[in-house]
């Protein structure tokens, strides 16, 4: 199903779009989600395409996760 294709289409596109609008893991429902994401790193490295279902890492995902990940950190203090 659709719901499945987490990163290809859904919680790293909201995830991308918080970061940009300033949000970080002070708030609670974006600290739930960027956990999440973090959760779905493959033991390569990667990131899947479907979480879940992929036991592939895509290289376009892991960019896209990363830059995510990238800015959040950045924001953390000290």
């Amino acid at each position: 199903s659709r719901g499945v294709q987490l990163f290809h289409g859904g919680t790293l596109k909201v995830l991308d779009g918080l970061t940009l609008a300033g949000f970080n893991p002070s708030h609670p429902v974006f600290k739930k989600l960027y956990t999440w994401l973090l959760g779905q790193q493959l033991e390569d490295g990667y990131y899947p395409r479907a979480a879940g279902r992929d036991t592939n890492g895509d290289p376009l995902v892991t960019v896209r996760a990363l830059e995510v990940i990238h800015r959040v950190e950045a924001t953390r203090p000290g």
